[in-house]
């Protein structure tokens, strides 16, 4: 593994906002959806996309537009979680965010007359207590904290979910039933932004279920960037890059934002003059080939088996994807428990079209070259 923190590059943590790139049409959608918050009317939005497009990394920018009065919290999540483990874990998330935003928002917090706390003592410790206790259920908590919000004299709050598949349904449905009530009876308009691997509105029965409506009625899958916003991510930290080299990174990135991210941070660590020439990116290729498939290796439940990796190689063989039919023209036996087991190994991802997908072009050719020669 490559030590890549001192460099001006994100590829292992969320991008920083200053030096995000890219999304112009969501950002200015959303940023619309928090000023309109302020003014009565607050939106949800669903935002999914495959592994390294920058999904947390869109998220934390998000968190850093809200005009003064819109309170945004942002609650990524890392296990699977239940109504009362997501509940507790965003108590303790609004409890943080509202420190953090103090700066931006205390003017308008000072404004609401007769305020018996400090501004700066606002707590859900108790209310996080009382569900871990059993006082109080997870839904009347939700409800709870986000009149404890309104009080504070915000005009409107959003509540950003990372890692959205880790959410049961029952917790999207309490989630939905709590802002329903507090928009409609209490007048607080409240939106949420969910963002995952899948698409929210498949999970949840199609875009026509009542419970998928409500989340996805923006919905946006996060494509990879394209030549000039690559061009522009590995230059915003004031690195020099010839443009023929910037553009091989593109070309073997295929616009993945984390791949750029590698490719600028190696570069970085290797370079040996103030800029960056192709000839240098050509270099380290294989390096990052190499990085890539470490980091992919460490996210298997286990190895492939021989017949497993037989399978994942013919997949790799179309590029980074392929149906069943295309691994059985190329397997020559029946794919399918192989396929299955590659998946849950995290191996292969499987869409609901039944297209079997690797992460990256690079880990396909990684695949070819570490398992081909025995398929």
């Amino acid at each position: 593994m490559i030590a890549l923190q001192n460099t001006p590059y994100f590829p292992q943590d969320p991008v920083e906002p200053k030096y995000f790139v890219g999304r112009d049409d969501i950002i200015s959608a959303l940023k619309s959806a928090f000023e309109s918050a302020i003014k009565g009317r607050a939106a949800n939005a669903a935002i999914y996309g495959e592994r390294g497009m920058g999904k947390t990394s869109l998220l934390i920018k998000l968190k850093t537009l809200p005009p003064p009065g819109c309170f945004v919290v942002y609650c990524p999540l890392s296990s699977e979680s239940n109504e009362k483990e997501f509940m507790d874990r965003l108590l303790q998330k609004i409890d943080l965010d509202y420190r953090e935003s103090l700066p931006i928002h205390k003017s308008i917090i000072e404004k609401i007359k007769d305020f018996p706390e400090k501004v700066e003592s606002f707590s859900l410790f108790e209310l996080s207590l009382s569900i871990k206790k059993g006082e109080v259920d997870a839904y009347r908590a939700f409800l709870e904290s986000l009149l404890k919000l309104r009080k504070r004299g915000f005009k409107g709050a959003y509540i950003l979910i990372d890692e959205a598949d880790l959410l049961t349904t029952e917790t999207l449905a309490l989630i939905r039933n709590g802002i329903q009530e507090i928009r409609s009876i209490y007048g607080f308009p409240v939106g949420i932004i969910a963002a995952g691997k899948q698409r929210l509105t498949k999970r949840l029965g199609g875009k026509w279920s009542p419970l998928a409506r409500f989340f996805a009625l923006m919905e946006t899958e996060l494509k990879p960037l394209n030549e000039k916003e690559a061009f522009e991510a590995l230059t915003i930290p004031h690195v020099d890059w010839k443009k023929d080299a910037a553009r091989h990174v593109f070309e073997r990135s295929s616009g993945y934002p984390t791949v750029i991210q590698l490719y600028g941070a190696v570069c970085y660590l290797r370079r040996s003059s103030g800029v960056i020439t192709k000839e240098l990116v050509k270099k380290v290729d294989n390096e990052i080939k190499e990085e890539l498939w470490q980091w992919f290796q460490n996210s298997w439940v286990d190895s492939p088996s021989d017949l497993e990796a037989k399978c994942i190689v013919a997949v790799a063989k179309h590029g980074t994807s392929a149906t069943y039919s295309q691994v059985q023209k190329i397997f020559k036996k029946v794919p399918a428990p192989y396929l299955k087991r590659a998946a849950e190994k995290h191996i292969l991802s499987q869409d609901e079209r039944g297209v079997y997908t690797l992460p990256h072009r690079l880990i396909a050719e990684m695949f070819i070259e570490k398992y081909g020669k025995t398929s």
